[in-house]
């Protein structure tokens, strides 16, 4: 508008899907929001949000709205379950369909419950939003579409430029909420200084730092650790916490793991507490630091395949770390 701009004849969104959904994370896991589809554009963290009526415990909880338009048709099978009972609803979709199935439970609130599902086409979904934005605002566009590489024209102007927070900032967000969808975009830029960027070749280069590090036995196939198929052993965490602490990145590293507070840790005689906690079903991982007088201790416990309440694991973990 301040260009003077009226009408636009196509949107475009430049991508390029930096790889689909493999087969190595859990069906119950593909759709929703902590296992989302990594592509080069990205737009909101690559998710939308489906919002519920959660009206009276017991009954079925009603969609009121879908943001932004996913481009999937919904069948919802939630229920509502007693006031506290917490988001146990699953959204059950693939990248490669254009139907999407929800069931479990949401809490009662009284009002409205939102959960998240992982954008299938995150550029395809902000053209569509920003031409509807666009024409909502007296601007006339003609059509929007997704393209895997354009050229800039000789005429090209730059309306605006927007950059992302630093690494720093990243990882914190990263390593304190176990945000998979930037460990997933993370693990395929670690080359890009080189203009190598893929899972499968930074995948390799990831390799080839951890056999430098001493590191012979594992294997990775994600960014974030949600399949099944890698393998990565305590003690591989250990000498990696311990090479982190000599590096001149160490300060910006340990600010990003969370702290005794944050995750609800209780150990006596800590003075500084630091942890990076991953889990997923029957699986439970605590990685970290821990300072004690003049002492320092790198910890890693993991825990497979367990028929133990989590927080009892969790609690054995206090206790061994309290007994130091």
């Amino acid at each position: 508008r301040n260009m003077n701009v009226k009408k636009i004849n196509n949107v475009v969104v430049v991508n390029r899907y930096l790889d689909f959904v493999d087969g190595s994370v859990e069906w119950q896991d593909v759709g929703n929001y902590y296992a989302p589809v990594v592509s080069m554009f990205s737009i909101n963290d690559n998710l939308y949000r489906v919002v519920f009526s959660s009206g009276d415990a017991g009954g079925f909880a009603r969609i009121l709205k879908i943001f932004p338009d996913p481009d999937l048709s919904f069948t919802s099978n939630v229920i509502i379950g007693p006031e506290g009972s917490g988001d146990n609803a699953y959204i059950y979709a693939n990248p490669y369909s254009k139907t999407a199935f929800i069931k479990g439970s949401i809490p009662y609130t009284g009002g409205e419950f939102t959960i998240k599902g992982a954008l299938f086409n995150p550029p395809l979904s902000f053209a569509k939003y920003l031409t509807d934005y666009l024409r909502n605002n007296g601007i006339s566009v003609l059509g929007y579409n997704v393209v895997s590489d354009e050229a800039l024209t000789e005429n090209s102007k730059i309306v605006g430029v927007f950059y992302s927070p630093s690494l720093s900032e990243i990882l914190k967000v990263m390593n304190k909420k176990s945000f998979n969808f930037y460990g997933e975009s993370l693990l395929r830029y670690s080359l890009i200084k080189e203009g190598i960027i893929g899972r499968d070749e930074n995948l390799i280069e990831i390799a080839n730092f951890l056999k430098g590090n001493s590191i012979n036995r594992f294997r990775i196939v994600d960014g974030s650790g949600l399949s099944r198929k890698n393998f990565f052993s305590s003690s591989g965490f250990v000498k990696l916490l311990i090479n982190a602490a000599n590096k001149n990145y160490f300060e910006a590293f340990y600010d990003s793991l969370a702290g005794m507070e944050e995750k609800s840790f209780q150990i006596k005689g800590a003075s500084e507490f630091r942890v990076k906690t991953g889990s997923m079903s029957y699986v439970r991982s605590y990685c970290g630091y821990l300072k004690k007088g003049k002492k320092t201790y790198v910890f890693s416990f993991i825990f497979n395949n367990y028929l133990e309440n989590p927080e009892n694991l969790k609690k054995s973990v206090e206790d061994y770390l309290s007994d130091l």
